[in-house]
């Protein structure tokens, strides 16, 4: 039989994965072209003039907007990193939660390395811009 920890454990992870599929699905559907499309067709059926050409510098925006997000990519090394990093961690704050004693003195280590896993993940998995060095190239 399966212990409980076991079972609440899977019960999140499937929880998580359903979750994850319903807030992304709505998004693989969207085509990024047609509101584009749709705005030039707008254009071309105004007369010249300042509305047209600001319609122009719109449309162009977005454009350039969609040639930055097509390239935008994650780290994955730095990803990788956190991660190990937070298992690591939580790995050693378990050790020092369950010795006690003067192993307490330790607590601060793996306190503050968790805040830099989880400042390394937020950092690393935005989906932006990145040179071949994986850092992140700033408009």
């Amino acid at each position: 039989m399966e212990s409980p920890v076991t079972l609440i454990v899977g019960i999140i992870a499937a929880a998580a994965a359903i979750g994850s599929a319903i807030i992304g699905a709505p998004r693989l559907y969207r085509d990024p072209l047609n509101p584009i499309s749709k705005m030039v067709e707008i254009h071309n059926a105004l007369p010249p003039g300042k509305a047209r050409s600001s319609l122009m510098l719109r449309i162009e925006e977005q454009v350039d907007d969609l040639a930055l997000r097509s390239t935008a990519r994650r780290h994955v090394p730095g990803i990788v990193l956190s991660v190990l990093l937070a298992v690591i961690t939580v790995s050693t704050a378990w050790l020092v939660l369950t010795w006690g004693g003067w192993w307490w003195l330790a607590s601060p280590v793996p306190v503050a390395a968790l805040v830099l896993s989880i400042t390394g993940f937020a950092i690393y998995s935005a989906k932006v811009p990145r040179d071949s060095r994986g850092v992140a190239i700033k408009k």
